[in-house]
């Protein structure tokens, strides 16, 4: 089994349940992301109902980063990690502090920033930037794969195969054919 910070995590695709894992996103960046509960999906947005959990899978090129805990202990970021809470709650971003995956996002950033020792305000302001946008972003592909899933619904709906299999003269939710008009009149 591969340790964190080793080569991709790939055996069987199942993470320790809300560890970090970093993926490949189609912009050709690595992102941090939360493993669910069930081990093989994850979350860009936290645990919230409306986060949808996608699957993981080989080609996002996942690397455990392990628990958020961890990975600060493992790392020596518990002054980032300190610096980091005190500037959202001086800043009023509780919602950052609470969140399982903002939080993490943010001292990742942090760390991949510059030196973790020299933590300035200016930084902790670019991170927390960073962590808004990237929220709006996911949020925006999460619309939508909403709009995609619900034009796909509807597309497929009972009735969709009547009408899209209709002549020009058959009134929707009929057999096609079964509205022949004026061809009736015309067979012996």
């Amino acid at each position: 089994m591969n340790k964190p910070g080793n080569r991709p995590y790939t055996e069987g695709m199942s993470f320790p349940p809300r560890s970090m894992v970093e993926i490949d996103d189609v912009a050709g960046a690595r992102r941090t992301v939360l493993v669910r509960l069930n081990a093989m999906t994850f979350s860009e947005r936290g645990m919230q109902d409306g986060a949808t959990p996608r699957a993981l899978h080989p080609v996002l090129g996942p690397r455990l980063l392990g628990t958020f805990w961890e990975h600060v202990s493992r790392n020596g970021l518990q002054g980032v990690l300190d610096a980091a809470v005190g500037y959202l709650r001086k800043t009023g971003q509780h919602d950052v502090v609470a969140d399982p995956v903002m939080l993490p996002k943010m001292i990742r950033a942090l760390e991949q920033g510059g030196n973790p020792g020299d933590i300035t305000e200016k930084r902790l302001k670019d991170a927390l930037d960073g962590v808004r946008r990237d929220e709006q972003a996911v949020r925006s592909a999460e619309r939508l794969m909403m709009q995609y899933l619900d034009d796909l619904r509807r597309d497929v709906r009972p009735d969709a195969g009547k009408i899209m299999r209709a002549g020009k003269n058959d009134r929707v939710g009929e057999t096609p054919g079964e509205n022949l008009g004026d061809v009736n009149r015309l067979t012996p």
